[in-house]
């Protein structure tokens, strides 16, 4: 009978959304559309919402978590500007795109945020994590599901939330009395560093190093200590706290051992002072997997004007990572710059070429001119003044030249199969780079600032002019620019990292 029905039309109709009648009363139902039109909505209805003011679809997630994303990839066609290019429904598909696509983090952080109410009950539509694992688990094994969930007695089914936490601080304190028990007679090295927490609260995580029962080193977290302050004597009496709990004994310690940046601060030193006077075995091991790195920086900052750079460099990061939509213009302004070079073949290509750099100059005059914060607004205005100078272009040259020549002396330490020979031949030959750059490579930097100074129409000086200190302007220096930036600024400072290094490398 179907086929003596008069049959529809299957080309795509054509609807006015401006004469739309507002009132659903008077509408077309769904099924009166195209079908291909009610299929694209049908396969994407989670997080495709359409505007009957301007005809054009969006995408509710990205809409709603695009500022708490980064990675944000393509144009905003779902977010600002709309898609009605429904000839083409492969951008639906293409808009998802793969598991870390913008999409998908922004569809994350909605799920997310649902799973943080108060309703996780079994019969929810978010029941939690806890609950979808052990109904999980009972689908995967029969035994199990008999006793969970609807089969468990109603006092005895364990997704209370507070029992959810008793039953992980359980199995945590199992854990560790496990670890204590293996090392409760033996010896064993302690491994301590601090750590803040997003609520700024001051912590210290504990970690015990110890050779088991079959000769194999283990290194196990133990526990992390609130602390109010990171004094020598808060930390010393909240390690001894974490001993007596545990039943251990300091007279078992044979080791003790920071982090490098920890080394570096006082209130560690004093720690292990007081660790060594209760303790003369506690053997203090140094860690210099990145105290080399801050020797070197923290050296190059007693310079005055290096130390500036790097504080304007911390402030530009400040400003940029105070919003992700400045990230997005950073990267936007970024990649067009790449392609306008590789089209003019003045940037190779290839792979780990044509990262991402860490500033744009569009992006800070766009935070001094449309930014609403006061603050953010002036220090853009600094930071724009201060990289059209000739100083910051000729310190950015100078210290990625210094990095970069002991980059691989400083990675060195990191490695766990690094031996000692090759450290030693790694110092040689750090030390006759840095005499080599400090000797005859003045002309190539020289060179490269001016080059850079060119391409970004940055302030240029001509080298033998004399030279004008701009905290005394009116006084004579009697020197020239060039005896300026190639002994006072570049050589001294050379001299001064060099004795810093092979001091710390001869200890």
């Amino acid at each position: 009978m179907e086929k003596y029905f008069p049959k529809k039309s299957t080309a795509t109709s054509h609807t006015d959304l401006e004469n739309l009648p507002s009132d659903p009363a008077y509408r077309k139902k769904i099924l009166e559309y195209h079908p291909n039109e009610r299929d694209e909505f049908d396969l994407y209805a989670d997080w495709l919402e359409y505007s009957v003011k301007k005809g054009k679809a969006y995408c509710l997630f990205c809409y709603l978590f695009g500022d708490y994303t980064e990675n944000k990839g393509g144009s905003d066609e779902f977010v600002t500007k709309g898609f009605d290019t429904w000839k083409n429904p492969k951008r639906l598909s293409d808009h998802v795109g793969s598991v870390n696509s913008f999409h998908n983090n922004a569809l994350k952080m909605a799920d997310n945020l649902m799973r943080q109410g108060h309703d996780e009950s079994v019969e929810s539509a978010n029941m939690g994590n806890f609950i979808e694992l052990v109904k999980y688990t009972a689908e995967q094994n029969e035994l199990v599901s008999k006793v969970v969930l609807e089969n468990a007695p109603k006092n005895n089914q364990m997704v209370f939330h507070k029992i959810q936490t008793d039953i992980v601080h359980y199995f945590r304190e199992e854990v560790i009395e496990s670890v204590i028990q293996e090392v409760h007679h033996d010896v064993f090295c302690s491994l301590v560093d601090e750590s803040a927490d997003v609520s700024t609260k001051e912590q210290v995580t504990v970690v015990f190093l110890f050779v088991d029962k079959d000769g194999i080193v283990k290194e196990i977290f133990i526990s992390v200590i609130y602390v109010p302050e990171t004094s020598s004597a808060t930390l010393k009496c909240a390690i001894d706290s974490l001993f007596a709990k545990r039943g251990l004994r300091m007279k078992k310690l044979r080791g003790q051992g920071y982090d490098g940046a920890s080394n570096m601060k006082g209130e560690f030193n004093g720690l292990r002072y007081l660790t060594l006077r209760e303790n003369s075995s506690a053997y203090y091991v140094h860690c210099f997997a990145h105290q080399l790195q801050l020797v070197v920086v923290a050296v190059a900052k007693k310079h005055f004007e290096v130390g500036d750079f790097f504080d304007m460099i911390s402030v530009l990061l400040n400003v940029v990572g105070a919003s992700c939509k400045r990230k997005y213009m950073v990267r936007e302004d970024q990649r067009k710059i790449i392609e306008e070079g590789i089209s003019r073949g003045e940037i190779k290509t290839g792979k780990g070429l044509n990262q991402e750099l860490s500033f744009q100059r569009p992006m800070l005059e766009y935070v001094e001119s449309e930014g609403t914060d006061g603050i953010k607004r002036r220090q853009a205005n600094g930071l724009l003044k201060y990289f059209h100078t000739f100083d910051f272009v000729f310190y950015l040259q100078l210290m990625l030249l210094l990095l970069g020549l002991t980059n691989s002396l400083l990675v060195a330490p990191q490695r766990k199969d690094q031996d000692i020979l090759n450290a030693m031949s790694l110092v040689k030959s750090t030390k006759q780079q840095l005499y080599n750059l400090r000797e005859n490579r003045w002309n190539s930097v020289f060179e490269k600032v001016n080059s850079f100074c060119e391409n970004n129409k940055t302030e240029l000086i001509i080298m033998e002019e004399e030279f004008v200190d701009p905290k005394k302007p009116r006084r004579r220096s009697n020197i020239t620019n060039l005896h300026h930036y190639q002994v006072e600024c570049s050589y001294s400072d050379w001299i001064c990292k060099f004795k810093s290094l092979m001091i710390v490398l001869t200890r």
